[in-house]
């Protein structure tokens, strides 16, 4: 599935086989490999109960994050169509979040999400995961690659505090242009969490009242600032069945 381009491979764990806890990070690392796995940003685990899903998710580093936007919408936008569900709340390790399926456009509430220091570097927020946003003037979305050497200095100084995803963003026209730079990930097309914490930082400097519209190398995104609300497009590409444990066989080779 992807959200805005940022893919992911989700493994429904409702019913059948799983993966075991223990096994989790090494499935992930071999997955998101694109030459040797399936290929992906991430590993989506989901357990649907009416009228709510569960959401874990791990990046292509087997490291697990607390919450995703982009895998957010993945995980309702399942449920709903492949399922059949009619699921209203969403669970990961940050919370519980309302979420309401709108056309080809998915809504997950981002509770909580606010900037929680200021300090040299940029915007300390927390919308589910940490971001450290940084206004720019310059274009995050075609110039990314030549803030990648930033965003690893920034990264760097957070490392003993869990890490930090890096969000550049730079008002343009009648949209927000941002890119993050993801922990255990790099450089995404689009990052939900970041969309989310860039705007909490654009409305409380700029003045914006009720939402924001977002540009990204993925596509367009929306922010309802009163929840604050992620609105975007979430899509099912293709499916497939796993042959045997693969991830066992490459796991020392991954580390």
């Amino acid at each position: 599935m992807h959200g805005a381009r940022n893919d992911f491979i989700l493994v429904d764990e409702t019913e059948g086989v799983k993966v075991p806890e223990g096994e989790k990070a090494d499935f992930a690392r071999w997955a998101c490999d694109r030459r040797a796995g399936v290929g992906a940003d991430g590993v989506v685990f989901v357990r649907v109960d009416p009228p709510e899903v569960e959401m874990r998710i791990f990046n292509r580093d087997g490291s697990e994050a607390e919450f995703c936007g982009n895998a957010a919408r993945c995980a309702v936008r399942y449920a709903v169509d492949v399922r059949g569900e009619n699921v209203k709340v969403l669970r990961t390790l940050a919370g519980r979040h309302s979420v309401e399926v709108r056309g080809d456009e998915v809504r997950v509430e981002v509770p909580g999400a606010r900037v929680e220091e200021v300090t040299e570097l940029g915007f300390e927020v927390d919308a589910g995961v940490p971001h450290l946003v940084r206004l720019t003037e310059r274009d995050p979305v075609r110039g990314a690659r030549g803030l990648t050497s930033e965003a690893r200095k920034i990264q760097r100084e957070y490392a003993e505090r869990g890490g930090v995803n890096v969000t550049f963003a730079a008002p343009a026209g009648d949209a927000l242009r941002v890119r993050t730079y993801e922990r255990g990930v790099g450089w995404t097309p689009a990052c939900g969490s970041g969309v989310v914490a860039a705007s909490i930082v654009y409305a409380e400097v700029f003045g914006a009242e009720h939402a924001v519209e977002v540009s990204t190398a993925g596509g367009r995104l929306r922010v309802l600032l009163d929840g604050p609300f992620l609105e975007g497009p979430a899509e099912v590409v293709y499916a497939g069945r796993l042959r045997g444990t693969p991830w066992r066989e490459n796991s020392d080779h991954q580390r």
